[in-house]
């Protein structure tokens, strides 16, 4: 049974409660629990959904509704309407690059599946049939795989693993999507340094709180500079007064390319 439409915006609120822990991004044990009932109780499976009858289940609304912000899916995020704005660029640049690839499979994380209604919303607001797209999620995180496997439509592919670390197939773009990067530095930089060469690669970083001038994380600054296109990065600051978090298009860098001293003060 396809849930009917409108049933997802009611039972969110339910799920999705206000958070203040530092982990309130990613789906929890309790938000998994408390959707596993409430999609049991009406013996529903999502992932039956197109792409269409899911953004308009989620958001409540029909017709150009499901371009405006599904606030039921940010109860834990201040600014609404920024954070909103700045899934969308990402979006909209990720599609652009696909595009221009001829890419229609994208690799990539996402918690609550914020990112990905950006995406499919979007691919619908060009008129493209976000059915013949398809986004593969990716979450070392059992518990986040789960919700995954509870929420995900019929075009949203997922598995529980290392991102950095998978087999990518050839016709599937990456995007890597960190809020914080911890020690992972010298993993994301050989992660996208082996697949810009292949593949449209996006990666973006929060840089807040981040020293990036020393050992691994000095050397994945230079190589996104190194891989940045002769347009620049897409760059998008979503929190007032700081470009706290920022979204690189990534392509194979030039023969011999260099690190440029001046461009330190630009990256994260």
């Amino acid at each position: 049974m396809v849930l009917p439409n409108f049933l997802l915006f009611d039972i969110l609120p339910g799920v999705l409660r206000p958070r203040s822990d530092a982990n309130c991004l990613q789906p929890s044990v309790a938000e998994v629990g408390r959707l596993r009932l409430a999609l049991d109780g009406f013996n529903a499976d999502i992932s039956r959904m197109s792409s269409r009858e899911w953004l308009e289940s989620v958001s409540g609304r029909q017709g150009d509704g499901i371009f405006n912000l599904p606030m039921k899916l940010f109860p834990n995020i201040r600014d609404h309407e920024r954070k909103w704005n700045d899934l969308k660029s990402r979006a909209s640049g990720v599609i652009n690059g696909m595009i221009e690839g001829d890419f229609r499979v994208l690799l990539t994380m996402d918690g609550h599946l914020r990112f990905v209604y950006a995406f499919l919303s979007e691919l619908l607001r060009r008129g493209i049939d976000a059915d013949e797209w398809t986004i593969i999620l990716m979450d070392i995180n059992s518990v986040v795989d789960e919700w995954h496997d509870l929420f995900c439509p019929a075009n949203v592919r997922h598995s529980c693993g290392d991102i950095l670390a998978t087999k990518i197939e050839p016709d599937t773009a990456l995007y890597l999507n960190f809020c914080g990067l911890g020690g992972m530095a010298a993993h994301v930089l050989k992660c996208v340094t082996e697949h810009a060469p292949q593949r449209p690669v996006f990666l973006s970083l929060s840089r807040r709180g981040m020293v990036p001038f020393f050992g691994s994380l000095w050397d994945l600054t230079q190589a996104i500079h190194n891989m940045l296109p002769p347009s620049g990065p897409i760059v998008i600051g979503w929190q007032k007064g700081a470009q706290d978090f920022i979204t690189y298009r990534l392509t194979p860098p030039p023969i011999g390319a260099q690190p440029v001293d001046a461009f330190r003060e630009q990256l994260p």
